[in-house]
């Protein structure tokens, strides 16, 4: 049975310690990921994408997010700054105004008309611009946004001053590379994620700290017989040494004379 219990003991310490190490990866993972994701996306942390330039505006005051859903469906306030990089190729700039992507054209014309702020690259040439409300920034070459560059001279700076005043909200369109509605587990925050692994690891040092044990358990200290008992063994064991009926008689006597002389005592 002991054996038994041991061995369960070993399978279940080396299913905590599996499992403290994949915990591990996954926070080692959170905190420390592989540079990844595609060109001038705001989750990309490879050399061409801009998540540096997401956390740099976070850093100073913006509240940053994603937009994973068509812009045509896309609840847009005025105060927000849309970021829309990648968006078409190069385009004539010979008119007083650069066109926007056609599919959806109308839906950003409407944003800044009505006080909204644009950065969208993919013209030959830089050009800023107030239209109704809300302005236009477009980007011949993005790539001083970039993670790779965005540390290279006064790139931050202007990296800062593009998307507007300090509070401003500034959303990336993610739609444009790829990334659709997040579902399921992928819905969940990376944070979230975070504790979770934490919670794993807390889990399995609970249970690595119930099986694997440091020597055996202390013997219990052995309990001294109460007075009566080592009086009853004590006679116990003196008449089955004692043969003769009348010695048997005599110490029983004896015995009783004595009880007698300590009750009249107390």
């Amino acid at each position: 049975m002991r054996a038994r219990a041991a061995g369960t003991g070993w399978v279940g310490a080396i299913v905590a310690v599996v499992a403290a190490f994949v915990v591990a990866g996954l926070v080692a993972q959170a905190l420390l990921p592989a540079p990844q994701g595609p060109a001038l996306s705001s989750y990309a942390t490879a050399p061409g994408g801009v998540a540096a330039w997401a956390e740099l505006l976070a850093r100073e005051g913006h509240r940053v997010s994603q937009l994973r859903e068509p812009i045509t469906s896309a609840a847009l306030a005025p105060d927000d700054t849309l970021v829309v990089l990648e968006a078409g190729g190069p385009q004539d700039d010979t008119s007083e105004a650069p066109r926007l992507a056609a599919p959806f054209s109308r839906r950003l014309e409407r944003f800044v008309l009505s006080g909204g702020w644009l950065i969208v690259s993919g013209v030959s040439q830089t050009i800023s611009q107030t239209v109704g409300r809300g302005r236009i920034e477009t980007l011949g070459d993005p790539s001083f946004l970039e993670n790779r560059l965005l540390g290279d001279g006064g790139n931050a700076l202007r990296a800062l001053e593009l998307v507007g005043p300090a509070g401003r909200n500034v959303v990336f369109d993610e739609a444009i590379h790829g990334f659709g509605p997040a579902t399921g587990l992928a819905a969940l925050p990376a944070r979230w994620w975070l504790a979770i692994a934490l919670l794993g690891a807390a889990g399995g040092a609970s249970v690595l700290s119930r099986w694997l044990r440091l020597g055996g358990s202390d013997p219990l200290a052995a309990a001294a017989p109460s007075p009566r008992v080592a009086f009853v063994t004590t006679m116990a064991a003196t008449l089955a040494r004692t043969r003769d009926r009348s010695e048997l008689a005599e110490l029983a006597r004896r015995a009783r004379e004595r009880e007698r002389a300590f009750e009249r005592s107390v």
